[in-house]
C-alpha cells in the first residue's frame, strides 16, 4: 500500500483531529453525490461541538501514513441545516466524524448541542441552530457513508 496524506482538522477553539485523505475523499464524494453544486465542507468539533468551515481545496498534509484508518471505523454524520437568509434556498451541510461506538440516541441528540454560529451557506447567510422554524428535518447519514 502506498503512503496516504494525513490532514489536521482544527476547530476555532483549538481542538484538532487528524483524518487521512481517503476518508476526506469519501466524505466529499458522498456530499457531491447527495447535494447539488460543489459541496462546502463544514465539520463539527467532537470536543466542543462548534461547527467550522474546512477549506478542502487548500488543505495541506501534516504527515503521511501507510496504514490509514478506514471510514468504517467511524460514525460519520451529515446533517443539513437552514440559514438566516429570508429568501435564501441554500442549506448548510454539517459533517461530524465520531467514534463508531456512539449510540443511536446520541446520534439523534447531539446536533441539538452544536454551535453553528460560525458557518454560513453558499450565499453568505449564517446557519440556524437546530430547532428553529426554518430548520429542515434532520438528515442523518451515519456510519461508513
Amino acid at each position: 500500500m502506498s503512503s496516504v496524506p494525513i490532514y489536521q482538522i482544527g476547530c476555532p477553539n483549538g481542538h484538532t483531529s487528524e483524518l487521512p485523505e481517503t476518508i476526506l475523499e469519501e466524505i466529499i464524494q458522498y456530499l457531491r453525490a447527495s447535494y447539488t453544486g460543489e459541496p462546502v465542507l463544514n465539520f463539527v468539533c467532537s470536543d466542543c461541538k462548534t461547527a467550522f468551515h474546512f477549506d478542502y481545496q487548500n488543505r495541506a498534509p501534516v504527515g503521511h501514513t501507510d496504514a490509514p484508518r478506514q471510514i468504517s471505523e467511524f460514525r460519520v454524520l451529515s446533517v443539513q441545516s437552514g440559514c438566516d437568509g429570508n429568501n435564501c434556498i441554500d442549506n448548510v451541510m454539517l459533517v461530524a466524524v465520531r467514534n463508531r461506538d456512539m449510540s443511536e440516541e446520541s446520534v439523534q441528540q447531539e446536533p441539538q448541542t452544536w454551535n453553528v454560529s460560525g458557518v454560513k451557506c453558499k450565499s453568505g447567510y449564517r446557519a440556524l441552530p437546530f430547532g428553529t422554524s426554518k430548520h429542515p428535518p434532520f438528515q442523518f447519514f451515519a456510519g461508513g457513508l
